[in-house]
């Protein structure tokens, strides 16, 4: 990461963190890190299934995928600004769980938070990046509608 970010080199999609592999050819579960523009952090979802929580700068989660999005400011990652860098962990499960909805998102963002934590400790991100040691699940919202008028 730090040597795709320090060239001129734009960051491939993502880099993986980890797979989980259960018995099939294909992963079942990823988890990938990011490097995103800032404009492009997700705000809340019209995504019935999605609900969003106050962790890190913006984390959204539903029973498949969970994004956590956090800015990293790290002489590892100069910027000519002097910006943080904002950094997307991204974790996807295709085996398609069929547990609680809500345990399985959250256990998403478990996942994702440390994927994070581990992320900004290896970068050196100034204060830990802002994310909590152990990830505090509080929901900000259900799906609402982009634009917050309901169409």
């Amino acid at each position: 990461m730090v040597t795709h970010h320090s060239s001129a080199t734009p960051w491939p999609r993502g880099f993986r963190v980890c797979s989980v592999y259960l018995g099939r050819e294909i992963s079942d579960l990823d988890v990938d890190v990011s490097q995103v523009d800032e404009e492009h952090v997700a705000g809340p979802s019209d995504e019935p299934t999605t609900f969003q929580y106050a962790l890190g700068t913006n984390a959204l989660a539903n029973p498949t995928r969970a994004f956590l999005y956090f800015a990293c400011l790290s002489r590892r990652l100069p910027s000519s600004t002097g910006e943080p860098v904002v950094l997307l962990t991204e974790v996807r499960n295709t085996a398609f769980p069929t547990a609680d909805p809500k345990t399985v998102r959250e256990a998403h963002l478990v996942l994702a938070h440390a994927a994070a934590v581990a992320v900004a400790a290896e970068l050196g991100c100034a204060r830990g990046a802002g994310l909590p040691k152990k990830p505090v699940l509080r929901m900000v919202s259900g799906p609402v509608p982009k634009g917050g008028d309901g169409r």
